[in-house]
């Protein structure tokens, strides 16, 4: 009986007690609403990754390019938003996008038999390619509509509109697996193939599905993670892993102005900042502050210099 609770409720009780760590060491500040608030606006755009995850991994298969979707829904609606786009639009935009990967991925490995783990791995690899081809490899930012940061903003009653988002998937997430045929034999094929296929579930288009949902949702949230920050990085999938920003021997130039950027004139001397993003007004490409230049500023890599960006706890290097 022990052990079948704690496999039940570890993973809650666990939970509890890093609450209680954090709040015995921060009693002031961590158990406000305003914290709690931000705690959800911070992970509600993993919650929506994780939730899609989900759908895979009850067939028993893996989607590795998960993060390369986020990446391409953030990256397709900034991009066309910039073009004059309705933001709802942009935003469809983003989830047809990942739609469309899903079910690529899930053809893949339902039709041909290929691992889903070297499936997924290539068109991470894929992504990355077309990503580099809409935006040239660099962060999208220049142009982007101050309409398309209202969702990723956006409060209502006070709470984080990307908090209710990601809610209202979870409960549709439940009801779809918990109370809907189509969720049950998510659950069947993953205990079996061999068995739900006699007892005549379609495992070919389930599984698809599984891939294309979780697909969706990845783009869903690429796009309100782009929203939040006001920008749309290459590597945007990779931002829900941590939350500091650190730069190492900046030697670049600016391509309007052509004053060197230096470590100081980034970051104000420290070399690593905490970052806030909900903060639009900083750059995740280049960092300059407003009193020293625009918007529309953007750096220009000088032959043999590189510079490091963590973008949320990851690393990219450019030589």
């Amino acid at each position: 009986m022990r052990g079948k609770a704690l496999k039940n409720y570890g993973t809650v009780a666990a939970l509890v007690i890093i609450i209680g760590i954090f709040g015995l060491l921060r009693p002031a500040s961590f158990f406000t609403l305003k914290n709690f608030l931000n705690i959800t606006r911070q992970a509600a755009p993993l919650a929506m990754v994780a939730l899609g995850a989900t759908f895979v991994m009850t067939v028993n298969e893996f989607d590795l390019s998960i993060g390369n979707i986020v990446s391409l829904g953030g990256v397709v609606a900034a991009l066309l938003s910039i073009q004059g786009v309705p933001i709802p639009v942009c935003f469809l935009a983003a989830v047809v996008a990942g739609l469309i990967v899903g079910c690529v991925n899930g053809v893949i490995v339902a039709k041909f038999g290929i691992l889903s783990f070297i499936t997924t791995l290539g068109m991470g690899t894929v992504l990355d390619g077309v990503i580099y081809g809409l935006t040239g490899g660099t962060t999208v930012f220049n142009g982007i509509p101050k309409a398309f940061t209202i969702p990723g903003i956006l409060k209502i009653a006070g709470i984080p509109f990307i908090t209710i988002v990601a809610a209202m998937l979870y409960i549709v997430f439940h009801m779809f697996m918990n109370h809907m045929s189509a969720g049950r034999k998510l659950y069947a094929i993953g205990g079996s193939k061999e068995a739900a296929e006699t007892a005549g579930i379609r495992i070919f288009r389930y599984r698809i599905l599984a891939f294309a949902l979780s697909a969706a949702m990845a783009g869903l949230a690429g796009a309100l993670v782009a929203s939040r920050v006001g920008v749309a990085n290459t590597t945007g999938g990779q931002v829900l892993r941590g939350g500091i920003y650190r730069m190492h021997r900046l030697k670049e130039r600016c391509s309007l102005c052509d004053r060197n950027l230096s470590r100081n004139h980034h970051s104000g001397g420290s070399g690593e900042r905490t970052y806030d993003p909900s903060d639009a007004e900083l750059h995740a490409e280049h960092y300059h502050r407003r009193d020293h230049h625009s918007r529309s500023c953007a750096p220009k890599t000088r032959r043999g210099s590189w510079f490091t960006v963590g973008i949320f706890g990851t690393e990219n290097t450019v030589k």
